[in-house]
């Protein structure tokens, strides 16, 4: 079942562009949606350019909300969460299980 989950993350540092690159390999690798949005910008972490811009212009003071669609959506933050550990302070914002007649649009 196809579940999705935000949670919030706060930036320790800036986050090196291997570690950019890791996010996206895994958007791109596996069948989750990943999106980052910070005030009205949002970034598809399939989309490098786009991903790579987003982090280069976060700031320390501002959350950044990561959103993960797809099944087992823990298992894609947990991935996440060691790509990024030594550059973020996440915590689990919500989660919700999305169900075949329902959308989320982006």
């Amino acid at each position: 079942m196809n579940e999705i989950s935000s949670y919030q993350i706060y930036l320790n540092n800036k986050i090196p562009t291997k570690d950019i690159i890791r996010i996206h390999q895994l958007a791109v690798e596996s069948s989750y949606n990943i999106y980052l949005y910070r005030d009205s910008a949002i970034a598809d972490a399939k989309n490098l350019p786009k991903l790579i811009s987003f982090f280069f212009l976060s700031s320390k003071k501002k959350s950044i909300k990561l959103i993960i669609d797809g099944e087992d959506a823990k298992n894609c933050y947990k991935e996440i969460k060691q790509i990024l550990d030594n550059h973020i302070e996440a915590q689990l914002r919500a989660e919700h299980k999305v169900y075949n007649n329902q959308s989320i649009v982006v």
